[in-house]
């Protein structure tokens, strides 16, 4: 053990008369092994006073001769040195001795005691016995931690189940050589509950020089974690600091069976939709949801994440924590990770979509992946708002009064005329010039004009006259900010590029039939009609929309009703097998009353609104009064919001059946 020192010779003295040894050796206390290694102290017996134990001798001490006891540590010969305190005896043995701690310092040392007695004419000196205070640790002299240990041999990936198995169920991780750093062949490893945990475990270094962690123990470490050791040497002195942390990964429970995810507004788990993601479907996400299905989850471990690959590489993202959300999950993907997937494409292209859960290190991902297309090129410039519909670059259209000329405003002077509108092409790239388009106007939400432009003689600053024709303007009725708006299409996109909105403030229908009304729905503050599942009790599953009376309605009039679904809550995107209209004939009382409209079954005309998106969805609802003349024959519009289910981990619709 060459950290150790001495043991020191000893020196006779030649000036005095040798004092006789005749009594045996004291016996220290707290020994490691006196037969493995002779003379060492554990560090436990030299941090405080040491004791020795020394045996009796004759004649016996007594009260009346009593026996003094000269205590000596590391004597250089004859006791004529290292004294270190006497002690006087008047009883018969054995005794204990003892050294100060502040004497025990690093390195061998020698104890021995001479005793006088018969009244000081007799003098005696005992054998010597040497012992080791050992107070450094591997690693102490150089200042530093232990090396991290290695991964056990010819293995590199996580510890599963199969690996311990196979190696007697545990694994063995090496300790790099510390030969330079005090190595000693009693030493001992401890493995950590962390660099500055409690030990789980521990053995003797040598001769395998590894750290074995067992099965059970793995268990309690399941996941991503750093395995720490401390080495101790045979006086029980450790390794000052904590060794290095190895990385590794254990994988012991079984992985998660995953299935097909799929997509919001895309593709369904049970594999419906159009399996296409284009510019709506990316704004009405702010992005795109990915759908993960339900699976036997560690919710206290459990990690997601998401890849998504297209021709121009791949996104991942997450971690997503799963804690308490409920399954299946709508997974967020912002819509700069779509961008940058879609790079410099102008048409559809494919896009897999997988994903992962990742257990305490360990990633298992989706056998299955699914495959939808991406399509998020529009005609038309750059649009910075994205995934915002509404360009900046595609300035807002100008309506002038035709007879008032009041700029995006009509009054009773306009009454009966079309409005001109005036749209500026943009100066955005690409410019107008780069591609044949055509520019549809929108008044209150319904396409009122279509221009086609040939962009070979199309420059920026460029005025496309339009125009809203007046039934559409009296078909809205009066309003302030009624919505005006264009966009560019083209044929060969299914996107379009939408202008910024301009408000018209209009007064110019001198009769104007008030808006119809859903019988249960709820007005928010902000004025928007939210139809939910009061608006369709069961199991009638009849919505009731309600006509105010009028003083142009008559008894006998035949009124038809309206009803326009929407996919999307602007109520652009219509949805024919959901729309149909319904008449009904007013009685002399509804003259007074008014009266109800019912539309039914609400499995055809309500439930199809919603099926592709919980959070989209609309209808347009109005009725047409039969009268002569110029005077408006449609009622003012109700836009309302449809929201026909009931919330829960999986949705289900108001008649009780489950959304999917």
């Amino acid at each position: 053990m060459k950290k150790k020192l001495g043991p020191f010779a000893i020196q006779k003295s030649k000036l005095a008369d040798p004092v006789p040894i005749s009594l045996p050796a004291a016996v220290p206390r707290g020994y490691v092994d006196n037969t493995l290694y002779p003379g060492l102290l554990t560090r436990a017996a030299v941090d405080q006073d040491l004791l020795l134990d020394i045996p009796a001798w004759l004649p016996v001490p007594s009260p009346a001769d009593p026996a003094t006891r000269d205590n000596y540590i590391d004597d250089t010969g004859n006791f004529e040195s290292g004294y270190i305190g006497q002690d006087v005896h008047r009883t018969a043995g054995p005794y204990v001795a003892r050294i100060a701690e502040i004497e025990l310092t690093e390195g061998t040392h020698s104890y021995s005691y001479k005793v006088t007695n018969t009244f000081g004419t007799n003098i005696s000196g005992s054998n010597t016995v040497t012992f080791i205070v050992d107070r450094t640790g591997p690693y102490q002299t150089a200042g530093i931690a232990p090396r991290p240990l290695s991964m056990p041999v010819g293995h590199s990936g996580p510890l599963d189940a199969k690996y311990f198995a196979d190696n007697g169920n545990e694994a063995r991780f090496p300790i790099p050589n510390y030969d330079a750093f005090d190595a000693q062949l009693g030493d001992t490893w401890e493995l950590l509950e962390g660099p500055f945990g409690d030990v789980v475990a521990s053995g003797p270094v040598f001769p395998d020089e590894v750290v074995v962690l067992t099965l059970d123990q793995a268990k309690k470490w399941e996941g991503a974690r750093s395995l720490y050791y401390r080495l101790r040497d045979a006086s029980g002195n450790p390794s000052i600091l904590p060794s290095l942390g190895l990385s590794v990964v254990i994988a012991i429970m079984p992985a998660p069976v995953l299935q097909t995810p799929g997509v919001r507004l895309a593709l369904s788990l049970t594999g419906v939709g159009d399996r296409l993601i284009d510019r709506m479907d990316a704004a009405a996400a702010s992005g795109m949801d990915v759908i993960i299905p339900n699976y036997v989850p560690d919710r206290s471990k459990d990690n997601l994440y998401v890849r998504l690959t297209t021709l121009h590489g791949n996104q991942q993202v997450g971690p997503i924590p799963l804690g308490s959300t409920a399954l299946p999950y709508n997974f967020p993907v912002d819509y700069p990770v779509l961008r940058i997937l879609y790079g410099s494409s102008n048409g559809p292209i494919a896009l897999t979509v997988e994903y992962a859960v990742e257990r305490g290190g360990v990633f298992t991902w989706v056998l299955t992946a699914a495959v939808i297309e991406l399509y998020l090129f529009a005609p038309g410039p750059v649009n910075p708002a994205e995934p915002d519909l509404n360009n900046p670059n595609l300035p807002a259209p100008v309506l002038t009064g035709p007879v008032s000329a009041l700029p995006n405003a009509l009054d009773p002077r306009d009454a009966q005329q079309d409005a001109p509108v005036a749209v500026t092409l943009w100066s955005a790239a690409p410019l107008p010039s780069a591609g044949p388009f055509t520019i549809e106007l929108y008044y209150g939400g319904e396409r009122v004009d279509s221009v086609a432009v040939d962009n070979t003689t199309a420059n920026p600053g460029d005025v496309i006259p339009m125009h809203v024709p007046w039934p559409f303007i009296s078909r809205q009725g009066n309003g302030v900010g009624i919505p005006l708006q264009y966009r560019i299409v083209t044929t060969t996109s299914i996107n379009a590029n939408y202008s910024l909105v301009q408000g018209i403030d209009v007064s110019a229908n001198v009769i104007t039939f008030q808006q119809p009304s859903v019988v249960g729905a709820i007005t928010t503050p902000t004025g928007q009609v939210i139809i939910g599942c009061s608006a369709v009790p069961q199991p009638s599953d009849t919505l009731m929309v309600f006509v105010p009376p009028h003083p142009l309605i008559t008894e006998g009039m035949v009124i038809p009703l309206e009803w326009m679904a929407f996919s999307d809550d602007a109520g652009l995107t219509p949805i024919s097998a959901a729309s149909d209209t319904f008449t009904h004939t007013v009685n002399s009382s509804e003259v007074v009353t008014g009266f109800r409209v019912a539309v039914r079954p609400g499995s055809t005309f309500i439930k199809p609104i919603n099926a592709a998106s919980l959070s989209a969805g609309s209808v347009r609802i109005k009725y047409l009064v039969p009268i002569a003349g110029p005077s408006p024959v449609s009622s003012i519009e109700t836009l309302a919001l449809v929201r026909t289910y009931l919330s829960g981990s999986t949705p289900t619709y108001c008649d009780g059946t489950t959304w999917a």
